[in-house]
């Protein structure tokens, strides 16, 4: 019968890297930088949709992603820093307006807003999942987890 215990000191010192650490390679800086380039992108959308909208319990939904872009990407800068990876360039917040002042015919529907933030917040996983399956250091698969 296997020693239970052993077999847990096994798996938590798999992950602990007792060598020098490696540099990142190509594909988890490509990970890094294409999550981070996504994220901004929809902190923007977010905050379009935060603009464009009157519904109260759409705006929370964005308000509260919003927030969560905003930590994600201040948390993936810092490792990207740590490592010696150089940040790309962002897509900047966009002010704060009256939903109201907004054209129609420029003006997404409240069920297209809400189905964009869907969307998006599938394509950022997405992008989570590959980055776990491109990682080869531990530390960085962990991070992505």
């Amino acid at each position: 019968m296997p020693d239970v215990g052993k077999a847990l000191k096994n798996i938590i010192q798999s992950f602990v890297d007792e060598e020098p650490k490696s540099p990142l390679h190509v594909g988890e800086v490509m990970s890094c930088w294409s999550y981070l380039s996504e994220l901004a992108d929809e902190q923007v959308h977010s905050e379009a949709g935060i603009n464009s909208t009157t519904d109260p319990e759409l705006r929370k939904a964005f308000h509260e992603a919003v927030k969560m872009f905003k930590s994600q990407k201040e948390r993936i800068i810092a490792f990207m820093l740590s490592e010696g990876v150089p940040i790309p360039p962002l897509s900047e917040s966009k002010p704060q307006s009256n939903p109201s002042d907004v054209p129609l015919g420029v003006k997404l529907t409240d069920d297209e807003l809400a189905n964009s933030l869907n969307i998006k917040m599938v394509i950022l996983i997405t992008y989570c999942a590959n980055a776990i399956i491109q990682s080869t250091l531990k530390e960085v698969t962990m991070k992505w987890i």
